[in-house]
């Protein structure tokens, strides 16, 4: 089951990590500028940190399916 919330981003065109408000866009600005998924979980507290680990590989799923390799 994806963790990308997707009735929140039909009215937003933005995607959200399931049970939250947070942008999957911010999850992963954080983990680009090198900060950990552990200092991501402490600034929003409120995200499960399954829920960021499930957004996270359904983004990598997403991304490799768009290139043959």
């Amino acid at each position: 089951m994806t963790k990308i919330n997707k009735s929140l981003m039909k009215t937003t065109k933005t995607p959200y990590i399931k049970g939250s408000r947070v942008p999957v866009e911010y999850l992963i600005d954080y983990i680009s500028e090198g900060y950990s998924l552990t200092e991501f979980l402490s600034a929003y507290p409120w995200v499960k940190k399954s829920s960021a680990k499930k957004a996270l590989e359904d983004l990598k799923k997403s991304y490799a399916s768009g290139y043959a390799f």
